[in-house]
């Protein structure tokens, strides 16, 4: 499971999800992470996400107001530069940052007092054959 850095003592993971199909010895996954504020101030969630070896990053796409809304894709600078400038405005963003060697790094803010927010991960990866089985 990813390892969890919350940035807001009050923000804590609630809950982890993990579906997996296998669709023609490929392995799809779908992870959710929930993520609560449960203090009085505005919080922040800053996680890191270990792929598996040889995994295919999918996307990844964060709850704004109850919708499930898709990132974007671009360079580190112009979306960390993005990301910052959002907060000081208090706006909804997510920034995935690619760590190298299968590191995935996400920071959620703003998170309200007593927010709910979910994040969801997709990748997938070849099903390795041991013997007749997948």
């Amino acid at each position: 499971m990813p390892a969890c850095g919350i940035v807001s003592p009050d923000v804590v993971r609630q809950s982890s999800d993990v579906r997996v199909d296998l669709v023609d010895r490929v392995l799809r996954y779908e992870i959710t992470e929930t993520f609560v504020n449960r203090g009085s101030r505005v919080g922040e969630a800053d996680f890191m996400f270990p792929l598996p070896k040889g995994a295919a990053f999918q996307d990844l796409k964060l709850s704004i107001n109850g919708e499930m809304v898709a990132g974007e894709t671009m360079s580190a600078d112009r979306a960390r530069q993005i990301y910052e400038e959002i907060v000081r405005r208090q706006r909804d963003p997510a920034l995935l940052e690619w760590m190298g060697y299968g590191l995935l790094r996400a920071r959620i803010f703003p998170i309200a007092p007593g927010e709910e927010k979910k994040v969801v991960v997709r990748f997938q990866t070849v099903a390795q054959r041991e013997g007749d089985a997948l």
